[in-house]
């Protein structure tokens, strides 16, 4: 498809945070404007800190909602099955 910029993010920001809790393939492109660092965090790694660390999932997806309606309007409402 045709490619846009949805963002321009600067540290502290995050990206990629979707796929922790969906089972889906990354859905966008990142290219760096300059030198950065970047760090991973791993689904089985995440999920180990969010058993030692309860209700932390829950602030990150309440987050993640936030920067996805700022990024790119508000997640449409699930269809039903």
């Amino acid at each position: 498809g045709e490619k846009q910029k949805l963002a321009t993010l600067a540290a502290p920001n995050f990206f990629g945070e979707r796929t922790i809790f969906e089972e889906s393939p990354a859905s966008a492109l990142v290219k760096t404007e300059g030198a950065c660092s970047l760090y991973a965090l791993e689904r089985p790694d995440f999920d180990q800190v969010a058993k030692t660390y309860p209700g932390l999932s829950e602030l990150i997806k309440k987050n993640m909602e936030i920067v996805r309606s700022q990024r790119i309007g508000p997640t449409p409402p699930s269809q039903p099955a």
